[in-house]
C-alpha cells in the first residue's frame, strides 16, 4: 500500500511540475511503461491491445515484453514505470504495434522522443538502415521512420530518419557511430508546414533540453507521402529492427514537451551541457589533447564528435577514451583552419568545448 502511495505521489508531482512548465498542454502522448506483460498482446492475430499498445502486421505469438527497471538520461525528467525489450527476434516475434495519438486541430508540427538502448548486433544489416519507431496516419502509412544499421564490422551502429514513404526515399543518417550498452536521448521531429514533402528530423543526445529546438539535428524530405493526419506512434519488430530497451516515449508539439527538463535543473538544459578542456588552444601544428573531468575519467566508454560553428557534424566516434582521443587527433589534424565545438557524452552527460585552429 506504501509502495501505490508513493508511486501516486511522485506521479502527480510530476504532472503538477508538467503543468506549471507547460509541457502538459503541448504533450498529447507519454508512457513511461507502468504496467506488466507486455505490450500489443502475444496473439497470432492482428488487433490485440494491452498496456495501451494495439498488435498489428504480426503472424506469431510473441511479445515484446515490459521489462522492470527504467532508463534514465541525465539532465531528462526522472523516469517512471519500467521499460520495454523490442526483442530484435524477427524469426519469432514479427510484431509491430501502436499506441493512438489526438492531436488539436490544425497541428502542423509533431516531436517524439524515447530513450534507446541497444543491446547488441542482433539483427542489424550493414547494407540499409531499418526503422524501428515511426509516426502513422494508419499501421500501414509509416511516418518520421527512425533507422538503424551496424558499422564498423557491426561494432557501431548508427541511426538515421526518412520522412515518409513515396517517391525516391533515401535515409539521412546521423553521423555519429553509438555504442551498445549505452543509453541514447532519440528526439525526431515531422513538420508538415512548407508546400511538398514534409521533413523529419533526427537529433541523437542533443545538448539542449526543454526549451529551444537544439540545433544538431540532420533531415530528411526524400519521400512524398504526405498524410492529412498523424494519429499513431508505432515500434516495429522486424527483419533488421534492433533488440533493444526502449522507455520514456513522448509525442507532443513542442521540443520542449518530449524533453523535460529534470525538476531539479534550475535552467533548462544546462545540467546535461558541461566545460571540459581541449588544448592547445589556438591549435597549430601540435597534437590535441582532452583534458577530462574527474567523473568522467573512471568510464570506459565515451562518445565525441567536432562540429562546424554552423551545425555541421565533421567527425564522430564512440569507444574506450584512448580510442576516441586517437580519434580526434588524427580527425583535427585534418581540418582546415577554424572555429570548431567539440562535444563529448560521457554517462549521460555531454561536455563542449570551442577550439580554434590556425
Amino acid at each position: 500500500m506504501e509502495q501505490c502511495w508513493q508511486k501516486l505521489t511522485s506521479t502527480l508531482l510530476v504532472y503538477c511540475f508538467m503543468l506549471m512548465t507547460g509541457q502538459a498542454s503541448a504533450q498529447v502522448f507519454y508512457d513511461p511503461f507502468e504496467g506488466a506483460g507486455d505490450i500489443g498482446g502475444a496473439t497470432e492475430a492482428a488487433g490485440t491491445t494491452n498496456n495501451g499498445w494495439t498488435s498489428h502486421s504480426n503472424t506469431k505469438a510473441g511479445v515484446i515484453p515490459i521489462v522492470e527497471g527504467s532508463l534514465s538520461y541525465t539532465g531528462l525528467q526522472a523516469p517512471a514505470g519500467n521499460k520495454v525489450l523490442l526483442p530484435g527476434d524477427n524469426a519469432n516475434v514479427p510484431r509491430d504495434v501502436s499506441a493512438p495519438l489526438a492531436f488539436p486541430a490544425g497541428t502542423s508540427v509533431i516531436y517524439y522522443s524515447a530513450l534507446l538502448q541497444v543491446l547488441d548486433r542482433t539483427q542489424l544489416s550493414t547494407a540499409a538502415f531499418d526503422y524501428f519507431l515511426h509516426l502513422g496516419s494508419s499501421a500501414t502509412t509509416h511516418l518520421a521512420r527512425l533507422g538503424i544499421k551496424g558499422v564498423n564490422s557491426r561494432n557501431n551502429f548508427r541511426l538515421a530518419i526518412q520522412n515518409a514513404p513515396g517517391g525516391s526515399t533515401s535515409q539521412t543518417e546521423f553521423p555519429l557511430d553509438l555504442a551498445y550498452e549505452t543509453t541514447y536521448l532519440v528526439v525526431v521531429k515531422y513538420d508538415m508546414r512548407a508546400a511538398g514533402n514534409a521533413v523529419a528530423t533526427l537529433w541523437v543526445s542533443p545538448l539542449e533540453l526543454g526549451g529551444e529546438e537544439s540545433e544538431e539535428g540532420v533531415s530528411n524530405s526524400s519521400g512524398t507521402t504526405r498524410p492529412a493526419s498523424v494519429t499513431l506512434i508505432s515500434l516495429r519488430n522486424s527483419t533488421n529492427s534492433p533488440k533493444a530497451y526502449l522507455d520514456e516515449i513522448r509525442v507532443g508539439t513542442t521540443w520542449a514537451s518530449v524533453t523535460p527538463a529534470a525538476v531539479a535543473t534550475s535552467s533548462p538544459g544546462t545540467a546535461a551541457k558541461q566545460s571540459f578542456r581541449v588544448y592547445p588552444n589556438p591549435l597549430k601544428e601540435q597534437p590535441l589533447t582532452i583534458e577530462l573531468p574527474a567523473q568522467v575519467a573512471a568510464l570506459d566508454k565515451v562518445m565525441l564528435s567536432v562540429w562546424s560553428v554552423n551545425g555541421k557534424q565533421l567527425l564522430g566516434v564512440a569507444g574506450s577514451q584512448e580510442a576516441v582521443q586517437q580519434s580526434l587527433r588524427a580527425g583535427v589534424a585534418d581540418l582546415p583552419a577554424g572555429v570548431f565545438i567539440v562535444k563529448m557524452v560521457a554517462g549521460h552527460t555531454t561536455y563542449q568545448a570551442k577550439i580554434v585552429k590556425q
